[in-house]
């Protein structure tokens, strides 16, 4: 694709800013907005949506998942991606 210099890029302004960005976030915060909703209507308490609350091993494995591959992964960046060294084809 050969553009002009002064032509915008083909995605420039995408996505359109009024689109939703976060739709999969606002869905999970209805989805839970409505059973916590049904759950109070029905005088349950709020803890019956996750009966694991109070497992150690369930927050655990939940805190692993969200904080461990990203930590690892800046903390093996650091360590070896100094290590790495990048040479060039001699001709």
């Amino acid at each position: 694709m050969n553009l002009p210099c002064s032509a915008p890029h083909p995605t420039a302004g995408w996505p359109h800013p009024s689109a939703p960005t976060h739709t999969p976030a606002g869905i999970a915060l209805g989805t839970f907005g409505v059973a916590a909703a049904a759950l109070a209507a029905e005088g349950a308490p709020l803890s019956d949506l996750w009966p694991g609350y109070d497992n150690p091993l369930a927050w655990g494995i939940m805190i692993w998942s969200a904080l461990g591959p990203g930590a690892l992964a800046a903390f093996l960046h650091a360590k070896v991606g100094g290590a790495a060294v990048c040479s060039g084809i001699k001709g």
